[in-house]
């Protein structure tokens, strides 16, 4: 009930000292109410961003996140380095949350000497999609941290600006598997200008970025994709073969039927729901043996996808 009335009277001042609280409801109410009250409570939540208590800075950068005034942008950034790892997390938050009002602080924050500022900056800066931001976070490709390297990758895909698929295609011989993965995955995000690279990529030494690339061909749905699908789909690691055949259906090329029909019984029952589903959408009668041998399987779920194909096609 106080902080109701703290919050219709507009008192900012001491919501604000209420973040400091050691109840945590009361916390969360005035956090609250400071977000409704919004603009005319900046301010405080700006110098609460600099008190000693981590429960309070938490609250306080959730808080600005919520508003959206650009005011809060410098302090945010600056709670990046903060020592508590949760104020970090939530600063990082909001600033994807003020998006494009904070694209240029982050572009700065890329090049600071702390990897997990540039890490979140990189981040953040793909949450806005802003496609002015592409070029210096590509920059980032290229960091000492694997994992700012990543985070570049990945928000470079979010952004989706097609004048990445040069840095991302660079990124594909990065010697960190995550970030070859990570980067595979964006140039599928962005399109036609990537077909190439991502076909490669289906030989890559390590089988996650072999998925990857799968995923990210199927995302494009083009009919020629098709070709290297098919030349990856006997891969010896199942999780890139399911990858295969799950973009072989977003293809939706009959083509693809026979090779499909070799891993109905595959050893991996994923694999063998991915196949029944599969031939479901894409499938003829030259399906029905396979997919009433599935009615049978030991694994419900892949009993389920063998009888909803099977409705699919029109052979129930």
């Amino acid at each position: 009930m106080r902080i109701e009335k703290l919050k219709s009277r507009g008192d900012v001042s001491k919501l604000t000292r209420a973040l400091r609280h050691r109840n945590w409801r009361i916390r969360r109410a005035a956090a609250e109410a400071l977000v409704e009250i919004g603009d005319p409570a900046v301010e405080g939540l700006i110098e609460t961003m600099s008190c000693p208590d981590d429960w309070a800075r938490l609250e306080a950068a959730g808080a600005l996140g919520k508003i959206g005034d650009p005011r809060g942008v410098s302090p945010l950034i600056d709670a990046l380095a903060d020592d508590d790892g949760p104020v970090r997390r939530e600063a990082a938050w909001a600033l994807e949350a003020l998006g494009y009002r904070a694209s240029n602080s982050l572009i700065g924050a890329l090049k600071d000497e702390r990897w997990h500022v540039r890490h979140a900056a990189a981040m953040a800066l793909g949450e806005s999609g802003n496609p002015r931001a592409a070029e210096s976070v590509a920059y980032v490709l290229r960091d000492e941290d694997r994992a700012v390297r990543r985070a570049g990758a990945w928000s470079l895909g979010k952004i989706g600006e097609p004048s990445s698929v040069g840095p991302l295609v660079d990124a594909l011989k990065d010697a960190e598997p995550s970030v070859r993965a990570a980067s595979t995955w964006a140039l599928g995000k962005i399109g036609e200008s990537a077909f190439d690279p991502l076909s490669s990529a289906l030989t890559d030494e390590k089988w996650w970025v072999r998925r990857a690339a799968a995923w990210a061909l199927g995302s494009m749905g083009e009919r020629r994709c098709q070709d290297p699908l098919l030349e990856a789909i006997d891969d010896q690691e199942w999780a890139v073969r399911q990858a295969v055949i799950w973009s072989l259906r977003k293809v939706g090329d009959e083509r693809a039927i026979k090779p499909i029909l070799k891993y109905a019984d595959d050893r991996v029952w994923s694999v063998r729901r991915e196949v029944a589903r599969t031939l479901g959408q894409i499938g003829d009668d030259t399906c029905v043996d396979a997919l009433l041998d599935r009615v049978r399987d030991p694994i419900p779920t892949v009993r389920k996808a063998a009888v909803k194909a099977l409705e699919d096609i029109g052979a129930v």
